[in-house]
């Protein structure tokens, strides 16, 4: 997803999720992982939540909502991910729809 492409809709979002391969790499230098060393509270468990998320419709559940403004968009996940996912652009628009800025 580059800049030129526009907002990211639900359905970039997940085309984006999809790309995991849930190998964990992202959690490595992660200060919300590190702070806790819990796996619900990593780039993983953001991806899977959003993925779900997407998959179910409906509203963001709460434990989605906290590991998502847990997040300080440090980038140190995309820079180990594999499959090159902008977790952080998908955790700004996804912050944005919870908060209503963003349709």
């Amino acid at each position: 997803m580059s800049e030129a492409s526009g907002i990211m809709n639900d359905v970039r979002i997940y085309d984006e999720v999809i790309k995991c391969t849930q190998c964990n790499l992202c959690i490595l230098g992660c200060p919300m992982f590190m702070g806790s060393r819990y796996d619900h509270f990593s780039p993983r468990a953001i991806i899977v939540g959003i993925r779900d998320y997407i998959k179910r419709g409906g509203s963001v559940d709460g434990s989605l909502i906290e590991v998502l403004f847990m997040c300080n968009l440090c980038k140190n996940c995309e820079v180990r991910c594999p499959s090159k996912i902008e977790i952080t652009k998908i955790v700004m628009v996804m912050k944005k729809k919870i908060m209503g800025l963003f349709p």
